[in-house]
């Protein structure tokens, strides 16, 4: 199981309102991580979610190359 849910949930806790929120921040934070476990056993997230997500990146990523002219092969090639 993750530990990171714990240690950002004290660490907002702790800068919001001290010790006392450091507990319930890492309470919270332990609550998220058993959440996301449970998430990771079922299955995951959905693979519609994750093609399209896939493809928003590289569509992104060509019109990144492109804004500024011709895409060169160096870009193509990084």
């Amino acid at each position: 199981m993750s530990i990171w849910g714990k240690i950002l949930g004290g660490a907002a806790g702790l800068a919001i309102a001290g010790p006392i929120g450091a507990l319930i921040g890492a309470i919270a934070g332990h609550a998220v991580d058993r959440y996301r476990a449970t998430q990771i056993e079922e299955g995951g997230a959905d693979p519609t979610k994750s093609i399209a997500f896939t493809i928003g990146v590289i569509v992104l990523s060509a019109k990144m190359a492109k804004a500024d002219g011709v895409v060169t092969r160096d870009e193509i090639d990084a």
